[in-house]
């Protein structure tokens, strides 16, 4: 598969996990484990793969800007799907004893693959409409990670967050329409 090909999964792996992961957990939570560990982990493969490669960069459907969206990677981008894919490579191992203490693993698996798939399209995306696209797929599924668990600490923080994370949008969306403007 060339790496052109390759790019679009660094966002389609953890998009499609986060969708089956709900569905696998209907029948075992273990699943859920298991696809988590397995999507990470290829996207640590796919990562170290990629260095050192040239500049690529893919239009979804092959269309071309301003109609189709484009994805667009260089050494840099390389650089931090790495970063991302090893720190969630980690972070889901040590979840995997760490969140047996709580009861909606199935659903925290699922943001955690959202937020991954939003952090990995923040990088690759080629132009500003979709960075704050990708942008808010992460940060909706951050908030909803920190009010994962069970006091109420958890539910004020996850609030406070929210709101200043909202106000934050707020000017990146104003800023990205003077831009477009």
């Amino acid at each position: 598969m060339s790496s052109e090909h390759i790019l679009p999964l660094f966002i389609a792996l953890p998009l499609g996990a986060a969708f089956i992961i709900p569905l696998a957990g209907l029948f075992r939570e273990w699943l859920a484990d298991t696809i988590a560990v397995v999507t990470t982990g290829l996207l640590v493969l796919l990562a170290f793969g990629r260095m050192g490669e040239d500049t690529v960069v893919y239009a979804l459907g092959g269309w071309r800007p301003p109609f189709g969206i484009n994805l667009y990677s260089d050494s840099m981008t390389v650089f931090f799907h790495l970063i991302i894919a090893v720190i969630s490579f980690l972070v889901v191992l040590y979840s995997l004893e760490y969140m047996r203490r709580y009861t909606g693993v199935v659903k925290y698996y699922c943001l955690l693959m959202l937020m991954i798939a939003g952090m990995n399209g923040v990088i690759a995306s080629g132009d500003l409409f979709n960075i704050f696209v990708f942008l808010e797929i992460a940060s909706i599924s951050s908030y909803a990670l920190v009010a994962f668990g069970i006091e109420s600490e958890e539910l004020e923080a996850s609030f406070k967050y929210l709101v200043l994370g909202g106000i934050a949008s707020s000017f990146i969306l104003f800023g990205i329409a003077l831009t477009y403007s």
